[in-house]
């Protein structure tokens, strides 16, 4: 009996750890972790899979339990053509045939704002009815959590982050930042943040208004998704991508030094600009952007990435400023933009 009771207990704190307010990583990772205990003996990973054009290719995002399947999308059967079927909305079993070293559980666990398709493998051992249930509703509660709290985090149409996530987010990098610098001696702030500083970057695709006016709204709103599919491309799984409003788009860049930041951005612009978009042909976006540092006020550290883009438009758009550069040359000015190309939030 102390052993159900026990069960039972932990399987409670399970449920109120997953739907504790956090970010998507986290709550992946306590699910893995609560699965590794509530499943004693297997090794459970979440892997993502993505279609690059050609081929699925996989990422282990985290594992416990001491999962063995390093490389799920080739070393792993396909149950039933799994990848090759379009994704439901509901979690879904797949029981493979277990084989030493391979998995003998997967599920799937879609999600309104799923980007390419996730799965929970379980390894190690086979897995019975009792183990399959624990499972299953431990994803279903993920997924119905996760699903709830993205419909309040993410644009509807881009499926970035949205304005109210962003200042959300923004806050905590800055507080967090602080915190570190408070706590550090000179000499361990440098070693510490030496490559892994943050960045905002704003950016705002170039002459949007006339893009909406010549091809219609339809088209606007596919400029939009395309150009946030590219930005997913260009940046890193830990980068934060928002919709601030309209043609205007955020980027946090962490754990990155100065060159990386501005190599990410330039190969960004870069690939809007070689991109031919449906009907519209080619598009070009210009961006701004600051170091975020530990002791800043948001509305002004937002100010400076914007002053940085202003700029950027107005010595011809289609080009990378940092606002850091631009002062040290004397180069600041106020926004340049003419009236009716600017988009009113």
């Amino acid at each position: 009996m102390s052993g159900h009771a026990d069960l039972r207990a932990e399987l409670v704190d399970t449920i109120a750890e997953l739907v504790h307010p956090g970010d998507r990583d986290l709550l992946e990772r306590v699910l893995v972790d609560s699965l590794a205990a509530l499943v004693p003996g297997a090794g459970v990973a979440l892997v993502r899979f993505e279609h690059g054009g050609e081929a699925w290719t996989s990422e282990v995002l985290h594992r416990a339990g001491g999962f063995s399947c390093t490389k799920p999308c080739t070393g792993c059967p396909d149950p039933g053509g799994l990848f090759a079927t379009e994704p439901d909305v509901q979690v879904n079993v797949f029981s493979p045939m277990p084989r030493p070293g391979g998995c003998s559980l997967v599920v799937e666990i879609p999600f309104r704002h799923q980007l390419g398709r996730s799965f929970l493998m379980l390894s190690g051992r086979p897995m019975t009815d009792a183990d399959e249930r624990v499972v299953l509703g431990l994803s279903t509660i993920f997924k119905n959590y996760l699903d709830a709290i993205s419909s309040a985090q993410i644009d509807g149409l881009t499926q970035l982050f949205n304005r109210k996530t962003f200042d959300e987010r923004l806050n905590a990098i800055i507080e967090q930042r602080r915190q570190s610098a408070t706590h550090l001696s000179d000499a361990e702030r440098r070693h510490d943040h030496a490559g892994h500083e943050c960045w905002l970057a704003v950016a705002d695709i170039d002459h949007f208004k006339r893009i909406n006016d010549t091809f219609g709204h339809v088209f606007g709103d596919e400029v939009l998704l395309l150009f946030s599919g590219i930005m997913r491309k260009c940046t890193r799984r830990s980068d934060l991508l928002f919709r601030y409003g309209g043609e205007e788009f955020a980027i946090v860049l962490t754990d990155v030094d100065a060159e990386g930041a501005l190599a990410t951005l330039e190969r960004f612009r870069h690939a809007v600009e070689t991109h031919r978009f449906p009907r519209v042909g080619q598009v070009t976006c210009s961006l701004g952007y600051t170091h975020i540092g530990g002791n800043e006020v948001p509305t002004a550290l937002f100010g400076r990435a914007d002053t940085a883009l202003y700029h950027a438009k107005g010595i011809g758009r289609n080009r990378v400023c940092n606002y850091e550069a631009l002062a040290a040359e004397g180069l600041l000015h106020g926004p340049t933009e003419d009236e009716d190309d600017v988009t009113l939030f």
